[in-house]
């Protein structure tokens, strides 16, 4: 019978290898949270690499390496052409954070903002 396990973070803690090797580990998984969404949202479309990349205009290869890409790196344009290609509209929401007891520590919203692209 095999494990279960929670969460990526709990079957990385069950591997056999050194904390520091864990460490960088979890660093390399959580760097990449909006891509592994992306590769989620794909998988629960029913479409494949190619089907999206066909959508796109682009190659296998470039949706490949998209949903493996750091979400820093990720464009809003590469973002958009992706969602669009699994029936998604893109909306970006800014939030204007409540600061507290003036030491630069924010808490809450007060004012939300939607934007479409």
């Amino acid at each position: 019978m095999s494990e279960r396990y929670r969460n990526v973070n709990e079957l990385i803690e069950s591997i056999d290898m050194s904390a520091k090797q864990k460490q960088a580990l979890k660093g390399f998984v959580d760097e990449r949270s909006l891509s592994r969404s992306l590769t989620i949202l794909r998988a629960k479309s029913g479409l494949n690499q190619k089907e999206v990349a066909e959508r796109c205009g682009c190659t296998q290869s470039r949706i490949s390496k998209l949903e493996c890409k750091e979400d820093h790196k990720i464009t809003v344009g590469e973002l958009r052409d992706y969602l669009d290609s699994l029936g998604f509209d893109l909306q970006v929401v800014a939030q204007q954070k409540t600061r507290v007891d003036g030491e630069g520590f924010y808490l809450g919203s007060r004012q939300e903002t939607s934007v479409s692209i």
